[in-house]
């Protein structure tokens, strides 16, 4: 872990960065990466940079920020997640749809089932949402069964509630 000789280090840098972030202070956040960036601290900043972008209504920051998360093997799943949450709340159910299929066939293929499920749970309720029940069903009835744990059969307990 690199550490920052005026104190500090990457995860702390990016701890206080979400901090200000959820404070809506994003010129603050903006600038902790930038200091960490310049002190040559080496995290992964660009899901903070999303967000950023997402709550300025910045589209093509969000889009480089994507692009940037997708070469990132840890983070493509969750960043293909938001952009079809993205999609859905702009009405854009198709590419939505499909941009959720990714997130979910990616979360699988990396051995993340309780991500998976999670994924296909938050498609089910836009799909209700949007007054699609019959894909919301679909969605819970054959969604992925995710292991034991604390989030685990996330897919299960919607089941058990379905959809109405």
């Amino acid at each position: 872990m690199a550490l920052d000789p005026e104190g500090g280090s990457a995860p702390s840098h990016g701890s206080k960065a979400y901090s200000e972030l959820y404070l809506n202070r994003l010129d603050a956040a903006e600038a902790t990466i930038r200091r960490a960036e310049e002190r040559k601290l080496a995290s992964d900043y660009f899901l903070v940079r999303y967000f950023i972008a997402f709550l300025r209504g910045d589209g093509e920051g969000m889009r480089q920020q994507a692009a940037m998360a997708r070469a990132s093997r840890s983070t493509e799943d969750l960043i293909s997640h938001l952009e079809a949450l993205r999609l859905a709340g702009s009405a854009q159910l198709q590419d939505a749809r499909r941009t959720a299929a990714i997130a979910v066939a990616i979360a699988k293929q990396s051995g993340r089932l309780e991500r998976a499920a999670l994924f296909e749970a938050a498609t089910a309720v836009w799909e209700a949402l949007y007054g699609n029940p019959a894909a919301a069903r679909q969605k819970v009835d054959h969604g992925p069964r995710a292991r034991q744990g604390p989030r685990g059969g996330l897919c299960r307990r919607v089941r058990a509630r379905r959809v109405r």
